[in-house]
């Protein structure tokens, strides 16, 4: 048990040289970094598309409601 007792000790006197501490904080920085700027890119393009998608439907509204030439038709407004 003594042993076990040491060993316990001497993990609670671990140090990590200040190095070591500034270069996980800055990999995790340049991480979230990295992964926030692909989430953006992602959603922007996604809007992109979205908005094209909605000009292309606004195109076919406007087209429907100048009706298909028929007296009476359904889609004139």
């Amino acid at each position: 048990m003594n042993a076990l007792a040491d060993g316990l000790e001497s993990a609670a006197r671990v140090e990590l040289p200040i190095v070591w501490v500034l270069g996980i904080v800055g990999s995790l920085a340049t991480v979230v970094t990295v992964l926030a700027k692909l989430i953006y890119s992602m959603m922007n393009r996604q809007i992109d598309a979205m908005g094209r998608q909605i000009e292309r439907l606004q195109a076919r509204v406007d087209r429907l409601q100048k009706g298909c030439g028929v007296q009476g038709c359904a889609w004139k407004s």
